[in-house]
This record gives C-alpha cells, structure tokens and sequence, in this order.
C-alpha cells in the first residue's frame, strides 16, 4: 500500500509526512499539492495490483478536492484507492458532501495526529487495501 498526501500547504503537508513516518517508517509516500497532478499520478499508475490510501485537503488550487473526488467517479480505475479527508473545513455540510463518495470513509480536522492516522490504519477500508 502507498500513501498518497494531497496538501497545498508546506508546513501541514511536512507535520502529515512525519505523522505517517512515525507510524508507518517504511511507507512510500507520494506528496502532491493540487487534485490535478495526484489526479494524472493515479491515472498513469492505474493497475489492479496499486493500492492507494489517500490523505485529501478539500481546498487547493487548480483542483480542489471535490473536483478531485468528482474525477475519480468518472474513471474507471482499476487500482484499489480509499481516502481519508483531512480539512480546516467546519462546515457540517462539507461532512456529509464527503460521503456521497465511495472511496473516502474518514473525515478528519487538521492537524491529522499519530493517534487519528493509528485509528485510519485499522479501519475496514485499509485492512482491505493491504489483502
């Protein structure tokens, strides 16, 4: 399994990379600043035998996570991906829009800790990814 983090801010996107060093020292750890360029990654990687654990802010620049999110629904991607939202956002709203998408089954507040990351770890969705 890699882990693909998506943060547009330098100082959130180190703090996230050393929550999942300290976890997971070994990890490959793809870093990317924008929906876009994550977007193109895992189309050009887009085999069965990838698996994705993707760490998503909601609000970037050229595309945002949603747009990122919508993308994934109109592509047939035969990589295995589940994605955790890791946002600023308070808004309720932003919440419940996040599980109308079939990949994503967390929603956490930054700054994403040790501890929430342990919690991703041993959730269904990831114990599935390292089968």
């Amino acid at each position: 399994m890699e882990i693909i983090l998506v943060e547009d801010d330098l100082v959130t996107t180190m703090l996230h990379e050393r929550v999942v060093q300290k976890v997971l020292p070994e990890a490959s750890v793809h870093k990317f600043s924008d929906g876009k360029t994550v977007y193109e990654f895992i189309l050009s990687n887009n085999h069965p035998e990838k698996r994705y654990l993707v760490l998503l802010d909601l609000t970037m620049r050229i595309m945002d996570g949603w747009e990122f999110l919508d993308a994934l629904l109109e592509q047939d991607t035969q990589c295995k991906m589940a994605v955790v939202v890791i946002t600023t956002s308070v808004d309720p709203d932003d919440f419940f829009k996040s599980r109308d998408y079939p990949q994503v089954f967390g929603y956490y507040g930054k700054p994403f800790t040790i501890n929430q990351f342990q919690e991703v770890l041993q959730h269904e969705a990831v114990l599935k990814l390292k089968q």
